[in-house]
């Protein structure tokens, strides 16, 4: 039964399907027999009590392919701006939360891909990522061995975030080749910086990081294992008693602070 824009309209996601359909304003931009494997229609940021059944309610639509992602928006002086996303030129990719706002970034090297979203819909994002994710790396086929040689280490996870996310995402990202934890700490004698609690996963071709930024705030980061990456793990510190390292890879840049005697996560990034 199809429903109508207005009626379903709120700070949900939809995937287009029999019941919910391409938003009018995008019909024809649309070769619904172009090969997509979904499309997510996200809608305008506007309170429920404001939109009218005239409105143009969904602000974008992504189109998700096996090789490429391809998002549409509406422009404000009319037509669409198209922005394609091939997989094989991703250097990173964030997905970020803040009680229920959410912001998913992909990196491209000389540009980005973007958008903010109710995390109400987040299972529809982390589908969208699955897929991106796979489209980024190359089938090596039976990975037995890589599973049967991952030893998981005591992580001595002592913070309930961290110990929940282990239990979801562990079982989900077999086969995994190493991990290390971070807790959180201060700095002493800095207002201005802090260790972050942080988990590392190591992948055949994948680092993943999650990293708690705030009591109600953290991110997620998809990590491409190619040779374009930089991780230094001794990038100078002016604090005693942690260290500093920084990712980059293309146009994406992260830094952060680890405890000196945490020689895990040195190890974590030594191929």
């Amino acid at each position: 039964m199809k429903i109508s824009e207005y009626d379903a309209f709120g700070p949900w996601i939809y995937k287009v399907d029999e019941n919910h359909e391409i938003p009018k304003y995008f019909i024809p931009y649309v070769d619904e027999s172009d090969g997509a494997l979904f499309r997510l229609k996200v809608p305008k940021k506007i309170e429920r009590r404001d939109a009218t059944p005239d409105m143009d309610l969904y602000e974008y639509l992504i189109n998700v392919y096996d090789n490429r992602i391809e998002l549409m928006q509406i422009e404000e002086a009319g037509g669409i701006r198209m922005q394609k996303v091939p997989y094989d030129k991703i250097c990173a990719v964030t997905v970020f939360r803040e009680l229920l706002q959410g912001i998913l970034t992909v990196y491209l090297g000389d540009d980005t891909f973007t958008f903010s979203y109710n995390a109400v819909s987040q299972d529809l994002i982390m589908e969208m990522v699955s897929v991106i994710r796979k489209g980024y790396q190359e089938d090596r086929g039976n990975t037995d061995l890589l599973a049967a040689a991952y030893d998981p280490l005591q992580l001595n996870l002592d913070d309930l975030f961290f110990i929940n996310e282990w239990v979801r995402l562990e079982p989900a990202e077999r086969p995994i080749i190493h991990s290390a934890y971070q807790p959180e700490k201060a700095i002493p004698n800095s207002e201005e910086h802090k260790v972050w609690g942080a988990l590392h996963i190591k992948k055949d071709q994948e680092w993943i990081l999650l990293t708690k930024l705030e009591a109600y705030s953290f991110e997620y980061l998809y990590l491409p294992r190619v040779a374009s990456v930089n991780i230094d793990t001794k990038a100078g510190s002016r604090y005693e008693g942690v260290e500093k390292m920084k990712i980059s890879s293309g146009n994406y840049s992260l830094e952060m602070y680890y405890s000196s005697d945490n020689k895990a996560i040195e190890a974590h990034y030594k191929d």
